[in-house]
């Protein structure tokens, strides 16, 4: 199974921050897996499919996707937008900047881009 390998590299190799259930963890892998595949699906290939050379840099994307996911908030975050928050003393508001937690992180992106397979041609 394709969540099993993601799993193993998440926890083992790249060491990330997420401390819930491996349950909850093989859904934001997956998650972040549907994110990476929907970004890449224009170079023509899945990230079932890719070749063993850029291997190491999709499971690498699909880490630090899951990170950025799990460090804003989580699953939940991906369908509820929320604009402001209060905790005792402090309070957050966000920017009037779109903040869409299904687009790629940063780092995601600096892990596909070397491979070609965010290229969309023209």
């Amino acid at each position: 199974m394709q969540c099993d390998i993601y799993t193993f590299f998440f926890t083992l190799l790249w060491k990330g921050n997420f401390d819930g259930s491996d349950k909850e963890l093989e859904k934001l892998l997956s998650v972040s897996s549907d994110i990476i595949s929907n970004e890449i699906f224009l170079s023509g290939y899945t990230i079932e499919e890719i070749p063993d050379i850029f291997s190491d840099s999709v499971k690498k994307a699909i880490c630090s996707q899951a990170d950025f996911i799990s460090n804003n908030g989580g699953i939940e975050a991906l369908n509820n937008h929320i604009q402001s928050v209060t905790v005792g003393k402090f309070s957050c508001t966000a920017s009037s900047e779109t903040f869409n937690l299904s687009d790629l992180c940063n780092q995601a992106v600096s892990y596909l881009i070397p491979t070609g397979l965010l290229y969309r041609g023209i």
